[in-house]
């Protein structure tokens, strides 16, 4: 099976894990808009991990208190029917668009949008 990955606005390096339970089955690298192909991948239900890769170091970097760094961000990939897995047949290629741009930033305001609207609103505002 193949996973092929076709990623847009890409700002930055970035790396795309594809991991099966816990386990990284591929890791692949990019820092501009392309194809990123998983090849020969077995058939399962995978998940995606992508990290942005700040430092450029092609690895991720958990961040030091001591030298007041974060951690580069992470986050799973949500697939179009809210799971956070794709399901690879055998001798299939699928296909999945991805904005990294976006992707990123909703995943930063993710707890905004489990608010019920109108906690979220009251967050928007000072308070008195």
């Amino acid at each position: 099976s193949i996973l092929s990955l076709k990623v847009q606005d890409v700002s930055g390096s970035y790396i795309a894990q594809l991991l099966s339970g816990e386990n990284i089955v591929q890791e692949k690298y990019f820092s501009e808009d392309s194809d990123v192909k998983f090849s020969f991948v077995n058939p399962g239900k995978y998940r995606l991990r992508l990290i942005h890769d700040v430092n450029e170091n092609k690895r991720w970097d958990g961040g030091s208190y001591l030298d007041h760094l974060q951690p580069e961000p992470v986050l799973f990939l949500r697939m179009a029917d809210g799971t956070y897995e794709v399901e690879l047949r055998q001798n299939w290629e699928n296909e999945l668009v991805i904005n990294i741009d976006h992707q990123f930033n909703m995943h930063d305001h993710e707890e905004d949008e489990e608010l019920p609207e109108e906690e979220a609103d009251d967050e928007d505002h000072d308070v008195d």
